[in-house]
């Protein structure tokens, strides 16, 4: 994909925003900001359903829903492969360079993996739970069985989202998956809240279910219509031990990431504190995620000025933009953290007044989002995009034992508090391991405030 032409880097935050107006006219720029405007619209409707699913399950019952998402989502990681991820890059580079026999070959290769591997572990998920149901607590045999029906569409779902957005495709990509999911949760929850039915947890995952594949359906039906008509006269090219080298160390980066992520810690507060604890961290790092919202902003918008500036290894004006994009997201960052502490309260009411037990898990977990915000997650993408993507695996890894080895003594001792903890102490190390990286093989300090040039 060539990239637009880049000038000066930025001098100042307001010469960033001058310079995202220009490039608004470029099929990047644009993408970047629908994408923008789908991702937020999905988190405002996703947060929508999840305080109609609190309200209406209870408590206990919304942990019970959360843990049954948060198993689903990671063994997703295994049933896609990370196909998504390289979906983005393989079919962006046959599509560039009309290599169709090599597009038709990833797209038939690829559906059959995800869908065999995701079909396979769906069944084997169900068999383990139906071997061990007498030894699950009470309530949990039925929601985890509908879960398992979910991770197959699910899988598939993103996977066809990562073809289309590989085909720079980018709102066709997101809105199925970001928008018209949750829209079609939200409105069936609703309805059957103002019927004369109970909700139940069972029924919750079945609209889950509804609604992903009435997303992935869609989805299906886009990226049939955008593939190029040039795919389906072209002869097979099969290259798998590319796509295989490729899958590889995404799925240790991928895996890595899940052991840092919530969905884990989900998982360890419902083996160790039971589902109405589960109901409360998961809400409470909902909420905090908020806080990150900014940087996926700044780097949708800056991506391609980074890329070039390094490319063309003009260091200094990449020095320049990277502290201005640290010292923006910064800023952003510190004022939602400061709204979740005034309205933080308040905010987890919505979802029960037994959810506001949460307040201090969250803000735990929002100042680790500032400090990913702000180092981690960009000392990651500099290491990725300038080919030291083993260091960064290597270091995301160690910092995912040291994550799960914490959350296993904390949370005994302190409760949520203690996987809070556990959760912020590794993303803080792997942010300062990661900008010592940087600067050594990149160049670049990610600790330096932006300076003018010289007149």
């Amino acid at each position: 994909m060539t990239l637009p032409e880049v000038g000066a880097a930025p001098r100042s935050i307001g010469d960033l925003w001058r310079s995202t107006l220009k490039l608004s006219s470029g099929t990047i720029a644009r993408g970047a900001i629908w994408g923008l405007l789908i991702t937020g619209g999905g988190v405002g409707l996703g947060m929508l359903s999840q305080v109609a699913l609190a309200r209406q399950l209870g408590t206990a019952g919304f942990g019970v829903y959360l843990y049954v998402m948060a198993a689903m989502n990671a063994l997703s990681i295994f049933a896609r492969l990370e196909l998504d991820t390289a979906a983005v890059r393989f079919v962006g580079a046959y599509h560039a360079t009309h290599s169709w026999g090599l597009l038709r070959g990833f797209l038939h290769k690829s559906r059959r993996w995800v869908n065999s591997t995701s079909g396979g572990l769906a069944l084997l998920a169900a068999a383990v739970v139906l071997v061990v149901q007498r030894s699950l607590p009470a309530g949990y045999t039925v929601p985890l069985l509908i879960g398992c029906l979910i991770l197959p569409a699910a899988s598939r779902l993103q996977v066809e989202a990562g073809y289309l957005q590989g085909l720079r495709r980018v709102r066709e990509s997101q809105a199925p998956f970001q928008l018209l999911r949750p829209t079609v949760l939200c409105i069936t929850v609703l309805a059957i809240g103002a019927s004369v039915y109970r909700l139940s947890v069972p029924v919750a995952l079945l609209l889950q279910l509804f609604a992903t594949t009435t997303a992935l359906i869609v989805t299906m039906r886009l990226m049939s219509k955008n593939t190029p008509p040039e795919v389906s006269d072209a002869v097979e090219i099969d290259d798998t031990r590319e796509w295989v080298h490729t899958v590889g160390p995404l799925m240790v980066i991928a895996v890595s990431q899940l052991v840092l992520s919530t969905q884990t810690d989900v998982l360890v507060v419902n083996a160790f504190l039971g589902k109405e604890a589960t109901a409360v961290y998961g809400t409470a790092s909902q909420l905090s995620a908020l806080i990150g919202l900014a940087f996926t902003a700044f780097m949708l918008i800056v991506q391609p000025q980074i890329a070039r500036l390094f490319a063309q290894q003009r260091l200094s004006d990449l020095q320049r933009l990277v502290s201005l994009v640290q010292l923006a997201s910064f800023a952003v960052s510190l004022a939602a953290f400061l709204g979740l502490v005034v309205l933080g309260k308040w905010a987890l009411g919505w979802f029960g007044a037994d959810f506001r037990a949460g307040y201090s898990v969250m803000l735990i977990l929002g100042l680790g989002q500032i400090c990913l915000s702000t180092v981690g997650a960009i000392a990651g993408y500099l290491l990725t995009m300038t080919g030291h993507q083993r260091e960064a695996s290597r270091v995301v890894a160690g910092t995912a034992v040291e994550n799960l080895v914490l959350t296993l003594v904390l949370t005994p001792l302190l409760g949520l508090i203690g996987v809070a903890l556990a959760t912020g102490i590794a993303v803080l190390t792997r942010a300062v391991i990661l900008a010592v990286i940087v600067r050594r093989t990149v160049g670049v300090s990610l600790i330096a405030l932006p300076k003018r040039p010289a007149a």
